[in-house]
C-alpha cells in the first residue's frame, strides 16, 4: 500500500511554493478552508432541514388549521336588479 511520507509532502509544498508563490499561497489556503467549511455547513445544514422539515409535518397533522369564519352574502347585479322591481 502507497503511503504518502514526510519527504513527499515536502516535496509538495516545494513545488506549490514555486508554481504559486509566497504571496499567493495564504489567500489559496484560505479559499481551500472556506470551500471546506461552506460544504460541510451544507451537508450539515441540509441534514438540520430534513430533520426540521420531518418534525414540521407531524407538528401540522397534530394541529390542523382553523377554518375560516364564513364571510358576507354578496348580491350579484341579477338579485339587486330583481330586488328593486320586487319593491
Amino acid at each position: 500500500m502507497y503511503l504518502l511520507t514526510p519527504w513527499h509532502l515536502v516535496i509538495l509544498l516545494v513545488l506549490l511554493l514555486l508554481l504559486f508563490g509566497g504571496k499567493r499561497l495564504p489567500k489559496l489556503g484560505r479559499s481551500l478552508g472556506l470551500r471546506l467549511r461552506e460544504a460541510k455547513d451544507g451537508i450539515t445544514g441540509g441534514a438540520q432541514e430534513f430533520k426540521e422539515g420531518i418534525s414540521g409535518q407531524s407538528r401540522q397533522a397534530a394541529d390542523p388549521q382553523p377554518a375560516l369564519p364564513p364571510g358576507e352574502p354578496t348580491v350579484s347585479r341579477r338579485d339587486a336588479k330583481t330586488e328593486r322591481e320586487n319593491a
